[in-house]
């Protein structure tokens, strides 16, 4: 319990004050604990970013994995991705805002672990938008690059809370029906 304690207490603090604004020891203090003990679970703070980040991006995966499979049509497969990627946005908005905002300060092996993780989202999506534009159910645009707006489009909730997070809480719906309808073969 004490580990998790230790990610949400840093997510807080990284979400509040960003990575370089939080210490080890601002992180033990808040969690309640020596800021010795934060050692025996994570080896640094770029440690603990890299568990935050990767633990965000293995259950975002999952979640838009299973509604995905669920799915047999790419246009199908595109809209449940869309529909989880936003529901997990919603329903984590602070470790995925510190996910996508603080991964900056990942270097070395943890850097390349979280980016290949990412890549795995990405090309995901890639493969789904290939499969649409191969049934020409989906208009023929680069994948790549069509893959990339719409990660952009989801992320553009990754901002201060406010008008952008009440509108993707308000239409989600919306929001999905606005990124396919772009991408759908007229």
């Amino acid at each position: 319990m004490t580990k998790q304690k230790i990610q949400d207490v840093a997510i807080a603090l990284f979400n509040q004050y960003g990575y370089g604004g939080s210490s080890m020891r601002d992180i033990a203090h808040k969690a309640g604990i020596e800021a010795a003990s934060i050692y025996n679970h994570f080896a640094s703070k770029q440690d603990l970013l890299h568990h935050i980040c990767s633990r965000v991006l293995v259950e975002l995966t999952d979640a838009v994995s299973e509604s995905v499979n669920r799915q047999k049509q790419a246009t199908g497969q595109l809209e449940a991705f869309l529909e989880a990627h936003i529901r997990y946005q919603l329903d984590n908005w602070t470790a995925l805002q510190v996910t996508f905002i603080e991964n900056k300060h990942l270097e070395g092996t943890l850097d390349r672990s979280f980016k290949k993780q990412l890549k795995a989202l990405e090309d995901m999506l890639a493969d789904i938008l290939r499969r649409g534009i191969a049934s020409r159910k989906i208009a023929n645009h680069d994948p790549e690059m069509a893959c990339q707006t719409l990660l952009a489009a989801l992320r553009w909730r990754h901002q201060a809370q406010g008008k952008g997070l009440r509108l993707m809480e308000e239409r989600a719906d919306s929001v999905v029906r606005l990124l396919v309808d772009g991408l759908l073969r007229r």
